[in-house]
């Protein structure tokens, strides 16, 4: 059972565990030349399943691989529970790009407002990153929680390093609140990569259908 108003930490967890497993035979890495995503290519428009939102994505992204997906055993892991039904879609950059993923779930109600609920969650990460700078961990904010303006809703953005230095991963969370339900959406990319860019317009293409 979720606790309603509580990050997503299981989400983030998985999301670490994928990154983990795909990172080994991934076609490019953070230290190699990607292919960019030019953002000509954000032309394709997808549903975002069970919602009444869309947004735009690449023509070379897909939804993660089942046998992929099947790896991350997310209760053995990390001991929590997660309703398969909560998870909307799963998308991954095509195999000629550096990788990244984008995970969307519904989410419990929120304590506050999108903003208010990622500032929270921005306080925490600001917290590990003063404990672990020593051994030059991630957590390290790089945008600060942001109003999203997405007509219809209330939404609200961040994101952060994660990972160790040198080796940091952009990671971004993400609340939309549209009538009664609460979409949670976290994206990851390797820092310097193109993909960084693409999921960034990703999630700013997202709209009412």
């Amino acid at each position: 059972m979720k606790t309603p108003g509580s990050p997503r930490n299981l989400l983030l967890a998985a999301l670490a565990a994928i990154i983990t497993t795909l990172t080994w035979s991934a076609p490019a890495t953070a230290d190699d030349e990607a292919t960019p995503t030019p953002a000509s290519s954000l032309t394709t428009a997808f549903p975002i399943p069970e919602t009444d939102l869309v947004m735009d994505v690449p023509e070379t992204w897909g939804e993660i691989p089942a046998d992929i997906s099947d790896q991350v055993d997310a209760d053995s892991l990390f001991n929590l529970d997660i309703a398969e039904e909560d998870t909307l879609v799963e998308l991954q950059s095509g195999p000629d790009e550096s990788f990244a993923v984008m995970l969307i779930s519904k989410e419990g109600p929120l304590y506050g407002t999108p903003v208010q609920e990622l500032k929270t969650v921005e306080r925490g990460l600001k917290i590990s990153r003063w404990v672990t700078w020593v051994i030059g961990s991630g957590m390290e904010i790089t945008r600060p929680t942001q109003a999203m303006d997405i007509e219809g809703t209330t939404a609200a953005t961040m994101s952060f390093l994660s990972g160790q230095e040198n080796n940091h991963t952009v990671m971004t969370m993400t609340y939309i609140v549209i009538g009664e339900e609460t979409i949670f959406i976290v994206d990851a990319a390797p820092k310097g990569t193109d993909a960084v860019r693409v999921l960034d317009e990703m999630r700013n293409s997202i709209r009412l259908e």
